[in-house]
């Protein structure tokens, strides 16, 4: 068959193509694992002065005749980390090196590992590593591969392939696909891709190194010649806060063989001092529901049982076996401990007491769970015709409502030069898009003009200044969101801080209708700003104008409330709730009270939305 016109499924069959799950893999990396934020965190210690364009590739004669005996002499075993290790590796850092290595960080970096690797000519053809593909590790780590002997010996050096090829092969899913697809040979991938099939190629001379981007240059080592043993000095970098000299002090020290990253983030910037606070205990909840990692799991285990202790065994059985978080959801783990109950119970003694509360905890859990999924479901609903609201023009459910036509009489209490601020629903923009056109003292202590490294505001035209809150609240439609604000902006209530998938492939926080980030980091990096914007928009504002737009609200476990329905993988944690009129009152008051004890001029302005609700849960 001619190679080049190898068919969609072929092409499947043949390199088990993955699309796209290079974003798993950089997610579980960058988030999970915290190496955006060490990124963020050295790059803004670092203050170095670097090139904007980071240098992906490039060559170094590094080690002395000298170091590359002295490594040869123990290449069968690993070396151990003494003095004399940390001189050869300080020699590869020559100022080319430091610089290339700067360059691509734009921080300081420190070693990760460092590893004595040979390449047989008979058995390398069958290492992963002799096949295309780009390492599994965090965006932002370099390789620095010293050959300890040169190239026309062994006839083996390192391929890479273009960022733009690597691009597309990640798009398609050949990066990252399963191991047994990789191959040495991907052009039939790469013609059908149309994308380009430049191979570089480096003669290496004795002690001269490559440093390179592992996950953003596709690579291969090229086997061996029969006969022929390639040896090199491999070592791993990751970005650093200080320079590595620095967290060698601290006891971050090297390991002498290929080892993990995970934990590594969080280890290093606690070595050196700075303490990881706050971090990491984001509950990113997947649009499946899925479950994708220890904190994740652990907090949902919490979530179903009152006895901490209890969750705690459960969440340390798990670790027993190996996790698999990319397929684990709240519906499955229901599943597996209803199994556990039924497999561990004493179905014919009875049970006790403890087991009666655990069993109890776990049922509540899903009953609440399935209420709030078909909460909009027409099964047992009076009438399940009345669940959608009459809206004579709805796509799917049209029906007619009696006109009505509300009366306001005017109390003036503001004018144009009156700081204004406004919050709410859909309409509450709209009366932000008034009174900026016309004039009056609009209150802005935030805008979205950061897309890039904070919050994406929904609708917002960057550097247009031109806002559709005081702050970036988003979309608020019940009266508990407006009493959280006041809660958040003084300090007067903890909120578990939550992120959502979005089915536009970003991330919300469910306090926040129609904002959204591109990944945790983001969102960690705007949340301070984002509370402390709150808190100066109630302070500044002489009237504040908030328009509620529902009734029927979703609360989470521990009381608070998300500002509109909930997204998909969310039902689990939460449950509908119809206000009463009280509530609704003193969710009002509870606000009104608390800004005006800090802004004694504070006047608030209660406007409903003429906007009919879409659904009712009710019916």
């Amino acid at each position: 068959m001619n190679q080049q016109q190898m068919t969609q499924q072929q092409l499947q069959q043949t390199f088990g193509l993955a699309p796209n799950n290079h974003l798993n893999v950089e997610r579980d990396f960058e988030q999970d694992h915290l190496y955006a934020y060490l990124g963020q965190v050295s790059r803004e210690h670092s203050n170095l002065s670097t090139p904007a364009k980071r240098e992906l590739l490039s060559y170094h004669q590094c080690l002395s005749p000298e170091n590359i005996k002295w490594l040869m002499e123990r290449r069968q075993q690993p070396i151990p980390w003494n003095v004399d290790t940390y001189h050869v590796l300080q020699s590869l850092f020559t100022p080319s090196v430091d610089a290339a290595i700067k360059n691509y960080f734009q921080s300081h970096y420190t070693v990760l590992f460092y590893a004595l690797r040979e390449l047989d000519g008979d058995t390398g053809a069958h290492n992963p590593s002799t096949k295309w593909h780009c390492d599994g590790s965090p965006r932002h780590s370099m390789m620095l591969i010293c050959y300890l002997n040169d190239t026309s010996e062994h006839q083996s050096s390192t391929l890479f392939l273009p960022l733009q090829t690597t691009n597309g092969l990640k798009q398609v899913g050949y990066i990252y696909n399963d191991l047994k697809h990789r191959s040495d040979d991907i052009t039939p991938l790469i013609n059908a891709c149309q994308l380009p099939n430049h191979v570089e190629r480096h003669e290496f001379k004795a002690g001269e190194a490559v440093v390179f981007a592992p996950t953003e240059l596709a690579h291969r080592a090229e086997p061996p010649k029969p006969g022929g043993k390639r040896y090199s000095l491999d070592v791993c970098l990751i970005p650093s806060p200080v320079p590595w000299e620095k967290t060698l002090e601290a006891g971050f020290i090297p390991d002498n063989k290929q080892s993990g990253f995970k934990g590594q983030a969080v280890n290093l910037l606690n070595k050196i001092g700075l303490k990881v606070e706050g971090q990491g205990h984001v509950i990113r909840i997947e649009e499946n529901g899925g479950i994708v990692n220890d904190d994740s799991l652990l907090f949902h285990l919490k979530s179903i049982f009152k006895d901490e202790a209890f969750a705690q065994k459960i969440y340390d059985d798990f670790h027993l076996n190996l996790i698999n978080y990319s397929v684990l959801t709240i519906g499955e783990l229901i599943t597996i401990l209803k199994n556990s109950f039924q497999q561990g119970l004493k179905w014919d003694q009875g049970f006790n007491t403890t087991d009666i509360s655990r069993f109890s905890d776990l049922l509540d859990f899903e009953k609440a769970f399935l209420s709030s999924l078909l909460r909009f479901s027409g099964e047992g609903k009076p009438n399940p015709d009345a669940i959608m609201w009459p809206i004579p023009n709805h796509e799917q459910h049209p029906r007619c409502k009696y006109d009505m036509l509300p009366f306001v009489q005017p109390h003036k209490i503001m004018d144009k030069g009156t700081p204004i601020g406004s919050a709410g629903s859909c309409f509450a923009v709209e009366i932000a898009d008034v009174l900026q056109e016309e004039g009056f003292n609009y209150v802005i202590t935030e805008l979205g003009d950061n897309p890039q490294e904070e919050a994406i505001i929904d609708g917002y035209t960057v550097g247009s200044g031109k806002a559709m809150y005081s702050a970036n609240f988003g979309i608020l439609f019940n009266t508990p969101s407006l009493r959280q604000l006041a809660e958040k902006a003084f300090g007067e209530r903890s909120f578990t801080k939550y992120l959502v998938s979005a089915n536009n492939g970003l991330y919300m926080d469910p306090y926040r209708e129609n904002v959204y980030f591109k990944d945790e980091a983001s969102f960690l990096r705007d949340y301070p700003k984002h509370i402390e914007a709150v808190r100066q928009a109630l302070l500044q504002s002489e009237v504040f104008i908030f328009t509620a737009g529902l009734n029927e609200c979703w609360q989470l476990q521990d009381g608070t409330v998300i500002s509109r329905n909930p997204r998909r993988g969310l039902h689990h944690l939460i449950q509908h709730k119809t206000l009463t009129v009280q509530e609704n009152v003193d969710n009002i008051l509870a606000f009104f009270h608390s800004v005006k004890r800090h802004n004694p001029n504070f006047k608030l302005i209660l406007t409903l939305s003429p906007v009919p609700l879409l659904a009712t849960g009710r019916a």
